[in-house]
């Protein structure tokens, strides 16, 4: 029979046999040690540690648009929740980013892209009995909408001013850029 609790455990053993013990804790590599019990009884026992290893942990995921799935090329900020703040530029033909994490931590996640909503979220790392815990984040970004054109005519003419040129070219600048918006 055996117990355990946060740190100790107790385990009834025959005399002079090998014996193995495992142990496990969230967020650590579980750990297995083989030991030979003493020839002899003693009433105090005998000790022996197992070290666990803290697990390592990564998030990692894609930068897509959330209409045409495309990959995007934007700047991706992981920050820990209290502590260092990173980040990477994702590619444009993949879309793929991937940071170390820790575990027992929190992270917020942004993504910054010119001419889309910005992008936050909060991830936990979920604490499991492995060497790797992966997070997988897909980040799913929405195209800003483009804002309305006024643009004005002399009365009962169809030429465009001097002045509202410019406006309508951005405008057309902006609908080339973003090929999914729809005009009304």
């Amino acid at each position: 029979s055996n117990t355990g609790s946060m740190r100790n455990y107790a385990a009834m053993a025959p005399i002079g046999k090998p014996m193995r013990v495992g142990a496990g804790a969230d967020g650590y590599v579980s750990g297995t040690i083989e030991v030979q019990t003493p020839n002899a009884f003693d009433s105090a026992g005998f000790s022996q540690d197992i070290k666990l290893v803290p697990a390592k942990a990564k998030i990692a995921g894609h930068v897509t648009n959330v209409f045409t799935n495309k990959a995007l090329a934007a700047k991706i900020i992981l920050e820990e929740i209290g502590g260092a703040t990173a980040s990477v530029e994702t590619d444009g033909n993949s879309g793929a980013f991937s940071f170390d994490a820790k575990p027992f931590s929190k992270y917020k996640i942004t993504a910054e892209l010119k001419d889309y909503e910005p992008y936050e979220s909060l991830i936990d790392i979920p604490l499991k009995r492995e060497a790797m815990i992966t997070v997988n984040k897909e980040v799913r970004l929405t195209p800003t909408g483009i804002p309305p054109v006024i643009v004005n005519f002399d009365y009962d003419k169809s030429d465009l001013k001097s002045n509202e040129s410019p406006k309508i070219a951005h405008f057309i600048q902006q609908v080339k850029a973003n090929q999914t918006v729809r005009i009304e």
